[in-house]
């Protein structure tokens, strides 16, 4: 029984020694072989050597968006006053050569005037002694009213500019003479043309149009044509 156990142990230190000193190839393990290093610059793209990508394609799908030029043209004009809607529809189509667009535009201006005047008198024979008395002192412009409400008044000038209608006052207070001055305001419908070009108008363009009574007037660029 001793032998056996002996002749166990001795087995097993064998096969111990066997484990650690020896390979199953019957050599020693070799090192692992280190990795080749990679030169960048010996580097190819793939699709260069026929290879082709494929792109990763997603959900949705892309929709490719259309380019739109938004700038806005380089001059913008207002080209009137025209008295009525057809005579600026002509003009629209004689700018069909020369601008991008040409929007009509209605538009009610209103105007005032100033006018100077010595309030009703009792009676016409008053008006007339009046009239005389102005002449004397080198008042020349001066007229009975016609408006009913202002009978047996006097006119004497209508303005366009505020000063020069204070002037007229003034003058006439110096000569002792009371006079008023009223502001009328009236309203008139015309029509304009935007127009929207990409090059300025010619001079000979601009004075046609000047010389037919129409202005051509300088505007900002608000919105693209």
């Amino acid at each position: 029984m001793k032998w056996l156990v002996a002749s166990l142990a001795i087995i097993n230190l064998g096969f111990w020694m066997w484990q650690s000193w020896y390979t199953v190839a019957g050599g020693p393990v070799p090192a692992p072989k280190p990795k080749p290093e990679i030169n960048v610059s010996q580097l190819s793209l793939l699709d260069a050597q026929g290879l082709k990508i494929k792109p990763i394609k997603s959900g949705k799908k892309q929709r490719a968006r259309a380019l739109v030029d938004v700038t806005p043209p380089q001059l913008c004009y207002r080209i009137g006053p025209f008295a009525k809607e057809k005579a600026a529809t002509r003009a629209r189509s004689q700018l069909v050569t020369v601008a991008i667009s040409a929007n009509p535009r209605k538009s009610n201006e209103k105007k005032k005037i100033y006018r100077v005047y010595i309030p009703p008198l009792k009676s016409q024979k008053a008006a007339l002694q009046m009239q005389k008395k102005l002449t004397r002192l080198g008042f020349k412009d001066h007229a009975l009213m016609a408006d009913k409400k202002q009978k047996n008044a006097i006119s004497l000038g209508v303005y366009s500019v505020k000063k020069n209608a204070d002037k007229r006052l003034a003058r006439l207070k110096k000569k002792k003479i009371k006079a008023k001055r009223e502001t009328i305001t009236s309203s008139k419908k015309t029509y304009w043309l935007d127009v929207k070009t990409e090059q300025e108008l010619s001079f000979e363009f601009k004075e046609t149009w000047r010389k037919s009574g129409v202005k051509i007037l300088g505007a900002k660029c608000n919105t693209p044509a």
